[in-house]
């Protein structure tokens, strides 16, 4: 008999015998974005205006107006290839729910956020793939999950304003037991009883920020987002007598443990200083650039771990060597990121509604943090160049009774990531020489209502 624990190494037909794929899951990375700030490719540190506020910057919920909800759709549909081959990657798609709450204390403009992304195709999901493994490790070890985020700001005086939080993640741990009577030498003949015991459990991280108004129509903002790495740690344990039924058991009280544990995701530390500048009343321009430390990026894949006590059965086996895993290497990154919108239509209509048009575009570039796959190590990753388009319409005196502005924003943005070449020094390597290239389009939708 095989155990398998935590390991996926799935053959792909059309990589041929010198290449694996897995079947990968995306989670585009910036899961709490509004469609605007998606659409000006989130340069958002200094030019949030929603609540938004929670993932781009806390500190800009105090600059928020009135109580602010919102709702958000999200699609993206990744196109990642190996040597030419599509992985199969799966849609990610999910619900983001944001409010801001502003008030007053003590004569100060106080805010309160909270923020939460609901994937609708699992809570969490989980894979754990050898290191020699072709995979695009910026997407695939950024499993869909369950995400809140919890905030406060406050308005220190009229210019600036200072808020922070914490971010909450999901880390996963479980055990398969099996308890019972081990057929021998029938396995088939075995009694036994299955034990599942899973536990989800949370890991926060800090997130601040702080914004100041330094001209009427200039505004700087920096961020700090902590690091967090969940891990998932798996195990099988068989306890038992060995034997067969109603005879005396050859072994009592054997037992086998077989460990895994694994990196289930991994969130570098950010910085992130931006500028927000009305260059006119109707045209604005955005500006971040983003340090992310990647350097403390651990190897993902899973250790093994095992032990067994099988009586005169135990000197027969041969159990895995606990893992050794080789060094990622990779290093820390800064991403530019620019943003525009522009008011492009105001106008009223016969029944007094009035409407905002806005049209919104965006660039970003980010390197790729890590080193090209030459050993046994294969975490592909490439330049990533996001190019984005939105459009927004914001609604004032539509209704008597819905008396402030309600919001609609749609966000289109296309990745390419660049091709790279990935030269293995061993001529007998598993794997081989690997081409990676790709793309993933991404569409968003919010609406967000004022009271």
């Amino acid at each position: 008999a095989g155990v398998r624990l935590g390991l996926q190494e799935e053959g792909h037909p059309e990589l041929g015998s010198r290449g694996v794929g897995p079947r990968l899951d995306l989670l585009e990375l910036d899961r709490t974005r509004g469609a605007r700030g998606a659409s000006m490719a989130g340069a958002q540190t200094a030019a949030t205006n929603d609540a938004s506020a929670n993932f781009y910057n806390p500190a800009l919920l105090a600059t928020i107006d009135g109580t602010e909800i919102d709702i958000e759709y999200r699609y993206a549909v990744p196109r990642l290839r190996l040597n030419g081959k599509d992985l199969g990657v799966d849609v990610a798609r999910g619900t983001r729910l944001a409010i801001a709450m502003p008030g007053t204390l003590f004569g100060m403009k106080i805010a309160s956020g909270v923020s939460v992304y609901l994937p609708d195709q699992a809570l969490a999901r989980i894979r754990s793939l050898s290191e020699q493994q072709p995979r695009f490790v910026l997407y695939d070890n950024r499993p869909q999950r369950l995400f809140l985020g919890v905030n406060f700001a406050i308005s220190v005086s009229k210019k600036l304003s200072l808020g922070g939080g914490l971010g909450y993640m999901t880390a996963t741990g479980g055990v398969v037991t099996l308890r019972g009577r081990v057929g021998f030498p029938d396995a088939g003949n075995s009694d036994l009883a299955l034990a599942v015991d899973v536990d989800v459990t949370t890991l926060a991280y800090p997130v601040a920020g702080f914004a100041y108004q330094l001209r009427p129509w200039l505004r700087i903002a920096g961020r700090y987002r902590g690091g967090v790495q969940p891990t998932t740690d798996l195990a099988v344990n068989i306890e038992g007598d060995i034997g067969a039924e109603g005879l005396e058991p050859i072994v009592a009280d054997a037992k086998v443990q077989l460990r895994s544990i694994s990196l289930s995701h991994f969130q570098p530390t950010e910085l992130s200083a931006g500028i927000d500048a009305l260059i006119t009343p109707g045209f604005r321009l955005a500006f971040d650039v983003s340090y992310y430390r990647w350097s403390e990026f651990a190897n993902p894949a899973s250790r093994l771990q095992s032990a067994f006590e099988l009586g005169q059965f135990t000197e027969l086996l041969q159990p895995p060597e606990e893992t050794v895993l080789a060094l990622t290497s990779f290093h820390d990154i800064l991403v530019p990121r620019v943003g525009i919108e522009w008011l492009a239509y105001r106008g009223k209509s016969e029944s007094g509604t009035q409407s905002d048009w806005f049209a919104r575009a965006g660039y970003s570039f980010e390197p790729s943090p890590a080193p090209e796959q030459i050993g046994s190590t294969n975490f592909i990753d490439n330049d990533k160049h996001t190019s984005s388009l939105g459009l927004g319409l914001t609604l004032e005196d539509y209704s008597s009774i819905l008396v402030r502005p309600i919001s609609f924003d749609v966000s289109f943005a296309h990745t390419r990531l660049a091709d790279r070449k990935h030269r293995k020094l061993s001529p007998v390597d598993r794997v081989g020489d690997v081409l990676s290239s790709g793309s993933v389009w991404q569409f968003i939708a919010t609406s967000k209502m004022k009271f």
